[in-house]
């Protein structure tokens, strides 16, 4: 049992982690549901900590509602008598029950970061990201660098080696579709601007230089 605050429990059973305190408050308490016992740690920081911004606030969170999980976004909706968590499919058309994708990105993402020294920086999935032509092709190793860059973006600029600095061919996509494309860049996505990354070496590093230039 986890305390989020002076009032909000949370607890453990099995693959399910769950708020006690909210009802008594006269709220709906909230649920994640998860399919891996590794993942119960992560669920429980999760909990805790939009309980405590929930109780703090005095905004307790109400169906519908969306919150960030590191990386993705993870929808709380109506399941008896508790607010369930909820997260997007891969591809983002629809929502389905848990959030082990989620919650398992999140792990992941922090871990390169904490390997690396580097604060912990998601992006939001849905944020855009440059890509150079041939960056799909999933036979073709993958190059990331971060800038600075406004909210709606990510910063992330992904190339192949063959790729020859010709802005006709970058374009612009939705981060969560390179994910889907190349699921062996999403441990990195967390690191701040500044770091790059290769996935043929496997490491990350630091770039002063990129840190302080504004991207596309």
């Amino acid at each position: 049992m986890n305390r989020a605050d002076g009032s909000i429990l949370i607890e453990t059973d099995e693959l399910v982690v769950a708020t006690s305190g909210w009802a008594a408050l006269g709220h709906h308490e909230l649920r994640v549901r998860v399919e891996d016992e590794k993942l119960l740690d992560q669920a429980v920081r999760f909990l805790r900590s939009i309980s405590a911004t929930a109780f703090a606030s005095k905004s307790p969170i109400a169906n519908g509602d969306v919150v960030q999980c590191g990386f993705y976004p993870v929808r709380f909706e109506i399941e008896g008598r508790y607010l369930a968590a909820c997260e997007p499919t891969l591809d983002h058309t629809e929502w389905r029950m848990g959030a082990n994708l989620a919650l398992q990105t999140w792990r992941d993402q922090a871990a390169i970061c904490e390997a690396a020294g580097a604060q912990f920086l998601p992006p939001r999935s849905k944020s855009l990201a440059a890509v150079s032509s041939g960056f799909m092709r999933r036979e073709n190793p993958v190059q990331g660098l971060r800038y600075r860059t406004r909210e709606d973006r990510s910063g992330w600029f992904f190339s192949t080696p063959s790729y020859e600095a010709s802005p006709a061919d970058v374009s612009a996509v939705h981060i969560f579709h390179v994910v889907n494309e190349r699921p062996e860049i999403s441990k990195f996505l967390a690191l701040p601007p500044g770091y790059w990354f290769s996935t043929e070496s496997g490491k990350a590093s630091f770039d002063r230089e990129a840190a302080e230039t504004d991207g596309w």
